[in-house]
């Protein structure tokens, strides 16, 4: 083990200097330990025999009376995630590079790389490279065309497409800079954004930061809306709660950050990683994650660095895109599983943190996994009965207050807050299949999105502007 490693597992899994944060935390965990073991000792008096006694009604019961209780440990967690000091400014602010993996992205990669090249940061300190993965479209005109425009970006051109993974790959072994930043080719970034995920580094223990984000604001057909409260409920509550000990699950690709010397010891596992003796091509904003936190690096949220990224706008391009990253935290939290045990440790609130947000992800893609077998198994026995469907309909009602609420708390609009209170009947009418089906797919590591499109001629007309 290295002396990084090794210093950073001694920091994380032992006995730290107790705060009031501390106290008030382990005050809570006791809470809902308690709320936990009630719904498991009451759960079935109170609930499921006055409404349903079907394996069914007990499962979805028990699921229901669970995710509140943890949504409640998230609540409370989102109140102690501190807000970043501006520690890094003027002279200070340290030199980054930032990555562009694109395949087959268009005209949308100029917009990405250009939303980069014209940020707040200081010229001189940062540098834009943007790697070609073998695109058949348009892709590398676009980036050449932004090229002659801003010296300052470097376009790696992959004349054969390998994966997000190695053209990200590329670009890290390329860069030189102690900081690199991740942007996926159809991101745009904020002004500051640059400027706000580099303060977190100030904290050396921290091996990456993960950014805020959001769907982009042009397109808003019912699909876009509900992704986009997904990922602000995602980014704004979940990924919140999970930074107050550093143990954030995903650095999103459409925008985290990274210290260079947390991820060159695990970069070429990263790379070779398989499952089930296949390489392994989705889902490496999850497995780099996995392997930081394996290896004792913090990973902390900056909601205040903020990009905005396209979203499908119908509904196949909703399902491929959920089957992946689903597939993707099936295959991590397995992986997981060996070190969160073996590190849980009592006197450790991060260890037990980390065991807590695992636990529940786990149990959160599984329970809705039965639904599909629950439902058929319910149909064929008969065990249905007449208070399923407005019992369903009344937990649905009650599990879409939360994400509504942290929706509004981030928009801060009535009407678009309807859309974040609709997504619970949307994940249990139109979504409900995908955790079952990633589970029997889990294998699959293809992309699903960025199908392949009709080349296009790099002879442009000059009318085509973009800059």
């Amino acid at each position: 083990m290295t002396k990084l490693k090794k210093e950073s597992k001694e920091f994380i899994f032992s006995a730290e200097k107790r705060s009031l944060r501390e106290y008030l935390l382990w005050l809570f965990l006791m809470v809902f330990t308690g709320l936990s073991l009630w719904t498991v000792a009451a759960g079935k008096d109170i609930l499921v025999q006055k409404i349903s006694g079907s394996l069914y009604g007990k499962i979805f019961v028990y699921s229901f009376l669970f995710s509140v209780c943890y949504f409640l440990f998230l609540l409370v967690s989102t109140f102690f995630c501190r807000r970043w000091k501006i520690v890094y400014d003027g002279d200070e602010l340290p030199e980054c590079t930032v990555l562009v993996p694109a395949y087959n992205e268009g005209r949308h990669v100029a917009e990405t790389v250009k939303s980069i090249l014209e940020s707040d940061y200081p010229a001189e300190k940062f540098r834009v490279i943007a790697i070609n993965d073998g695109s058949v479209d348009d892709t590398l005109y676009w980036l050449k065309k932004v090229q002659k425009k801003f010296p300052q970006l470097t376009v790696i051109d992959l004349k054969e497409n390998q994966g997000k993974k190695h053209a990200l790959y590329q670009g890290i072994t390329v860069s030189k800079s102690d900081f690199f930043v991740t942007v996926d080719s159809d991101s745009i970034l904020k002004k500051d954004t640059l400027y706000k995920i580099l303060q977190p580094f100030a904290d050396e223990k921290v091996g990456a930061v993960a950014g805020f984000i959001a769907g982009k604001s042009d397109v808003r057909n019912c699909h876009v809306r509900m992704l986009d409260v997904m990922l602000v409920f995602g980014c704004e509550f979940l990924r919140r709660a999970q930074s107050v000990y550093g143990n954030v699950f995903c650095t999103p690709g459409a925008l985290s950050a990274y210290r260079r010397s947390a991820v060159m010891p695990i970069l070429d596992q990263w790379l070779n990683q398989t499952f089930c003796g296949r390489e392994a091509r989705i889902g490496e904003d999850r497995a780099i994650a996995t392997l930081l936190l394996r290896s004792g690096c913090k990973i902390v949220h900056q909601y205040e660095a903020q990009a905005f990224t396209c979203l499908p706008s119908n509904y196949r391009g909703v399902c491929k895109m959920l089957l992946r990253w689903t597939r993707s935290d099936i295959r991590e939290n397995i992986l997981m599983t060996p070190f969160v045990l073996k590190n849980l440790t009592v006197f450790s609130m991060r260890s037990v943190n980390l065991f807590i947000h695992w636990l529940m992800l786990s149990v959160n893609m599984l329970l809705p996994a039965a639904v599909v077998p629950l439902s058929i198994y319910g149909l064929y026995s008969g065990e249905y009965s007449f208070f399923h469907l407005p019992v369903l309909f009344l937990l649905t009602v009650l599990w879409s207050v939360i994400p509504a609420a942290v929706y509004f708390r981030q928009c801060r609009s009535l009407p678009l807050t309807v859309w974040a209170f609709l997504s619970g009947f949307y994940n249990l009418t139109g979504l409900a299949w995908i955790p079952f089906y990633s589970m029997l797919t889990v294998n699959n590591s293809k992309w699903l999105t960025r199908e392949v499109k009709k080349n296009v001629s790099a002879d442009r007309q000059p009318n085509e502007k973009i800059l």
